[in-house]
Order: C-alpha cells, then structure tokens, then sequence
C-alpha cells in the first residue's frame, strides 16, 4: 500500500506545562512525520497557562498541527458540566474552532 492509498487520521495529544513536554512533542512529531506515511491532524491541548503557538511547530506537509490552549480549563468545564455557549468563546476566542466546539456540545 502506497503513501496516497492510506486513510487521513487524526491524533490528540496532552502537553503538560515545561519545555520538556515541549520537546516530547516535537519528538512526537518527527516520529509521526517519519513513520506515519497518511495525512493527518495532530490535536495538541496545550496544559500550559502561557500562550505557546505549539501550531506553529515545525511539521510535515502532510501533517496538520492544531492547538488547543488552556486545555486544564476546558477539561475542568467538561467534568463540572459547564461547557456553555460563552465558556466555549472563552476558551476558543472568536475564531471559527468556537463554532464547530459550540456545534459539538449542543
């Protein structure tokens, strides 16, 4: 099976605070870009309070890095059952993510 026969995926991973989690997920993207031949989009909560653009890491063409900040936040509006449309703003701004969140709690 070709690199062009094999399915898109996607995968979620949680970063911890810490450039050393940081670095394990740049390990985490070489390791996907160099056995993993599909297209696909890596899901990265990032559990750091800071900003870190982890997005913006350097990837593969064929792999999509996607981030979601604050990610101990959100988890805890899930587990107290307080993810409401203006937390889901909150957390996500007004970008379109906070659309297709919004869409996936309702």
């Amino acid at each position: 099976m070709g690199a062009t026969d094999q399915q898109p995926y996607a995968a979620l991973v949680a970063v911890g605070p810490g450039d050393r989690e940081v670095q394990r997920l740049r390990d985490l993207i070489a390791a996907l870009g160099h056995y993993e031949p599909a297209h696909a989009t890596l899901v990265i909560v990032d559990d750091d309070p800071t900003p870190r653009d982890l997005d913006r890491l350097p990837a593969p063409p064929r792999l999509q890095l996607a981030a979601i900040e604050r990610g101990y936040a959100i988890i805890h509006a899930v587990k107290n059952d307080a993810l409401d449309e203006a937390s889901v703003r909150r957390f996500f701004g007004d970008r379109r993510d906070s659309e297709a969140a919004m869409a996936r709690t309702a």
